[in-house]
């Protein structure tokens, strides 16, 4: 009689299931936070370095035409002016048009 007393338990209780339930899916609702939070902070980061880099290159540009330009200065007789009655101008071979925006 004395063994058939002693019974032992197997298993877990309905309670002890859902503790570990919520504390699991409480978990799983931290992590998917701070998934989301870290995506928005990449895509953030990655437009502004995309931004800067963008700016970087239209300055580079504008950089290496103004530096790369030699502007002239020439001069022209006018018809039927003497030697001494010279117009002094800039020469520039190129469009006025063609610097970037």
């Amino acid at each position: 009689m004395v063994a058939a007393a002693v019974k032992r338990k197997y298993g877990f209780t309905l309670i002890e299931v859902l503790l570990a339930i919520s504390l699991l899916s409480m978990l799983m609702l931290t992590a998917m936070l701070a998934y989301s939070y870290m995506q928005q902070n990449w895509q953030r980061t990655k437009a502004a370095q995309q931004q800067t880099l963008l700016h970087y290159q239209q300055w580079q540009l504008i950089y290496d035409v103004v530096n790369n330009t030699y502007p002239k200065l020439v001069y022209q007789h006018a018809p039927g002016s003497q030697a001494n009655n010279q117009e002094y101008g800039f020469y520039f071979l190129g469009e006025p048009t063609a610097l970037p925006r």
